[in-house]
């Protein structure tokens, strides 16, 4: 994994089974401020896309979902 994708499995296992949105990821993730239009980036999407194939290597993968909410990771 890379620095980032480290840090974002890192904070959703810290919030696990409770939904984070895309500006609380972008914010302790990318250290970018709540000032930052969630709309001009897609770098938490990119991100998501490059740890689920990764994830599809493993056996029994733990699953990233986006909900209404945000983000959460099941295990």
């Amino acid at each position: 994994l890379t620095e980032k994708e480290f840090y974002f499995l890192f904070f959703l296992l810290q919030k696990k089974g409770v939904s984070i949105t895309k500006k609380q990821l972008l914010n302790k993730v990318w250290n970018l401020s709540h000032n930052y239009s969630i709309s001009d980036t897609r770098v938490v999407e990119t991100l998501v896309s490059r740890i689920r194939k990764k994830f599809k290597k493993l056996a029994k993968p733990p699953k990233i979902i986006k909900d209404s909410l945000g983000y959460k990771l099941l295990i």
